[in-house]
């Protein structure tokens, strides 16, 4: 490959990089926004992971956080907004990079706050917005745009930022297909069956794909091979521009059907717009044809009203050599992760992927997705000795069959991710605090006899069959808890 030629694969249009920050402006608006209704459950230290838990769980760390400076609502809420405000920023492209760096802060540390509730989508939003400190993101559509008095550069930038964006994009669906060493991926093709047979995930159109059971091994098939070879395809030197435009859409149709199928909150979403650095130059020319004179006069409304201010959209040498770090730092970190290496990050490196939030496992539903159905059941008593559904807040014993709609069962997607990762082993010392969370919520608006007493939290887990029969159920014990007594835990078997 010439320097031309590499330089052709690895720039980006400062058009796709305009519409790359407004996704990721609004996609981290939704996030933020999705957070703060859950503020006092997962950031406070009257919620159900307080910063003594999270402190436990970073013993061995080397992390930073704003949000684990103080425990208080107040302070949270604070917090959460100067992020929307940084965001806003970055959605108009006003001082992007400012904006840029200050979302990227405050998103990696909401996510070191509380780690339970972190999934594939987090990650790779986190990962994105640090790139993007690299790239000049307000070069196109924004206001630091329309203000700058200097001539606009090319559309075509060529950077390391550039390069280590489109390849880390790429690493996330190359590495997702090495993790998914199961037979399910690999011979028998039923890795999606069993995705789609988790109720509480599944949504109608996932449950209504599961009758088609002679496609879902082609489609398993499709997913794993699609994921591992079609990225390398991006990178191709020859006909680039026909074979993006060909790929782009069929990326974009797996996320949107995963999105179709199954609750996995905004991670289609976040993984579609990490594809748009790949739209091709032509596509934003034929587009801007159509809309060039209504940008300009928009422009010149924008100058009339506000000052004009010179803004550099070039990347300095120590940018540029600090990128290219953490580019090789990310691949060895990759590469380290997969099953197949015997390669390990040394200890003495790690430090630098927590401290930056570099840290990625891209082993989505790998090495197969799981092959049990759960919810949680969980029989109280009241100081009278009256029976409760402590999960419902219902005065009544608790319901033990499965539920009849697994998809609603949880409050959200993040609820779900919480509590379904308290119920492994790894995790069976942070279940006080979300017994102790629990005690507060019920008897904050209870007094006397109606104050919950006692409590156990039960895993009922059910196998998934690979052919119909009967199910059986297995209620696993996690936790007992006596809101007025020092609490007693009992591990879950492994």
């Amino acid at each position: 490959m010439t320097r031309e030629s590499f330089h052709n694969v690895f720039a980006v249009d400062l058009r796709s990089l305009a519409l790359l920050r407004v996704a990721l402006a609004a996609l981290g608006l939704i996030d933020l926004v999705s957070r703060a209704g859950d503020l006092g459950a997962f950031y406070t230290d009257q919620g159900a992971f307080p910063r003594q838990a999270a402190l436990e769980y970073y013993r061995t760390k080397t992390v930073v956080s704003l949000h684990l400076l103080s425990g208080d609502s107040a302070i949270q809420a604070a917090l959460f907004l100067v992020a929307g405000v940084a965001l806003v920023a970055l959605l108009l492209g006003y001082r992007t990079r400012m904006a840029a760096f200050w979302a990227f802060v405050l998103l990696a540390s909401i996510h070191v706050r509380t780690p339970p509730l972190l999934q594939a989508g987090d990650t790779l939003l986190r990962v994105l917005f640090f790139w993007s400190l690299f790239l000049p993101l307000g070069a196109r559509c924004s206001l630091d745009a329309v203000l700058n008095p200097r001539p606009s550069p090319p559309h075509r930038h060529f950077s390391v930022g550039s390069t280590a964006l489109l390849l880390q994009v790429a690493m996330v669906y190359v590495c997702s297909a090495l993790f998914k060493t199961g037979a399910e991926w690999r011979v028998d093709g039923t890795a999606i069956y069993y995705a789609l047979q988790l109720d509480y995930m599944v949504t109608p159109v996932g449950a209504w794909l599961r009758q088609w059971s002679d496609l879902l091994p082609v489609l398993t098939r499709l997913v794993y091979y699609f994921e591992l070879v079609a990225p390398f395809f991006l990178f191709c030197p020859l006909f680039s521009t026909a074979l993006r435009g060909l790929l782009l859409p069929a990326f974009a149709v797996m996320h949107l059907a995963f999105g179709l199928c199954l609750q996995i909150g905004l991670f289609p979403y976040i993984s579609a717009a990490a594809l748009i650095p790949f739209i091709p130059a032509v596509a934003w020319d034929w587009l801007g044809r159509r809309i060039a004179a209504k940008g300009v006069r928009l422009g010149e409304f924008i100058r009339a009203f506000l000052p004009l201010r010179a803004a550099a959209h070039q990347t300095g040498r120590i940018s540029s050599v600090s990128c290219a770090f953490f580019l090789l730092y990310t691949v060895a970190w990759n590469a380290a992760s997969l099953p197949q290496t015997a390669f390990a990050m040394p200890a003495s490196l790690k430090w630098i992927g927590e401290l930056t939030q570099l840290e990625q496992t891209w082993d989505m539903f790998a090495p197969r997705p799981s092959q049990s159905n759960g919810w949680f059941v969980m029989p109280g008593l009241l100081a009278d000795g009256t029976a409760v559904d402590v999960y419902r807040r219902t005065i009544s014993p608790p319901e033990r069959k499965k539920p009849r709609d697994g998809s609603v069962y949880f409050a959200n997607y993040r609820w779900r991710k919480f509590l379904l990762t308290l119920a492994h082993k790894k995790y069976d010392s942070y279940r006080f605090y979300y017994g102790r969370y629990l005690c507060q919520q019920w008897n904050a608006s209870c007094r006397g006899d109606e104050r919950l007493k006692t409590f156990s939290i039960y895993f009922a887990e059910e196998k998934t069959l690979l052919y119909p029969a009967a199910e059986r159920t297995v209620e696993v014990l996690l936790w007992r808890h006596d809101c007025f007594k020092r609490a007693v835990t009992v591990h879950r078997p492994q």
